[in-house]
């Protein structure tokens, strides 16, 4: 269960870092030609299932 809790913090660190490196949720309204503040939720959310998901199951780790 504790190693299960740190690959979460863990792919919560990397999804956090890669956006604010590379800016996705710009990219992803520039895309659909949307709202940033629509983008960057769309992410969050993404984010929160996958991470839900490989907390639960460790085939997806």
């Amino acid at each position: 269960m504790f190693l299960i809790e740190i690959v979460k913090i863990g792919l919560l660190d990397v999804y956090i870092e890669c956006k604010k490196r590379y800016n996705i949720a710009d990219k992803f309204s520039e895309l659909i030609k949307g709202e940033k503040m629509m983008a960057e939720r769309f992410f969050d959310v993404l984010a929160m299932v996958w991470i839900g998901i490989a907390g639960t199951d460790s085939r997806w780790v």
